[in-house]
């Protein structure tokens, strides 16, 4: 089932992965997330099954990873831009708090909270503004790059990192590849190449012309024409 075939392939970082393996298998995570969740909210906060949602999460981490890796290969790219968000994150967080977050920490600080109560609302407000500017709306343009990736079509054939998951016919050469065009013309010309079981050439130029079998029949022999006569008016004989 293409569904679960990331997790047939647990740890595998090789290969590719099509848009319908990878976004069918978020789609049962989160089917079965879903199911789990609602069936602890409806028992009233079941322990087991939240220790249950909660140890499905953890076990779809290393699956998804491995997915997302492949699905990146399948456009053919390298699977480290599935790491851009977090990067993106923890670059934009670590700026942030040493950076803009020391000044508002000691304006929070010195700030008089019940002598001007307005004036720590507009502060909280502001702090919060420099944190979406400076971390979450990067991280997020980070996000939407892997998202566009993985909802990309995959190149067609096979590519650096291995062949095509659907399975689609190729191409043998490339008509701007001078040096494999010359190698496969070579192979032709000495009979070494074999073609397809139904392929019918239009033009064929290699094969000999056909030979006459048997000598042509000669020409019927012309016969002389008859000799006129001249006409004679108005003579006795």
């Amino acid at each position: 089932m293409l569904m679960l075939q990331p997790l047939r392939k647990y740890f595998d970082f090789s290969g590719r992965a099509s848009r319908a393996e990878y976004w069918q298998f978020v789609l049962f995570q989160f089917v079965v997330g879903f199911i789990l969740s609602f069936a602890a909210a409806v028992s009233g906060g079941n322990a087991g099954l939240n220790i249950l949602s909660g140890l499905f999460s953890l076990a779809m981490m290393i699956p998804t990873i491995t997915a997302g890796v492949r699905r990146l290969h399948d456009i053919n790219r390298t699977g480290w831009w599935i790491i851009l968000p977090s990067a993106v994150l923890m670059v934009t967080l670590t700026v942030f708090i040493f950076g803009e977050g020391t000044a508002i920490a000691q304006n929070f600080a010195s700030m008089s909270w019940e002598a001007n109560p307005s004036d720590g609302v507009r502060a909280a407000v502001g702090a919060l503004g420099s944190l979406m500017t400076w971390v979450v709306l990067p991280t997020w343009l980070a996000s939407l790059v892997t998202f566009v990736f993985h909802i990309t079509e995959g190149t067609s054939g096979p590519n650096r990192f291995g062949p095509d998951p659907r399975g689609g016919r190729t191409v043998d050469i490339s008509v701007f590849d001078d040096e494999r065009v010359d190698a496969a013309i070579a192979e032709a010309k000495a009979g070494k190449r074999e073609r397809d079981s139904d392929y019918k050439p239009v033009f064929d130029f290699t094969s000999p012309l056909p030979t006459a079998t048997a000598s042509a029949a000669p020409p019927p022999p012309v016969s002389p024409a008859p000799a006129r006569t001249t006409p004679t008016f108005g003579k006795r004989r």
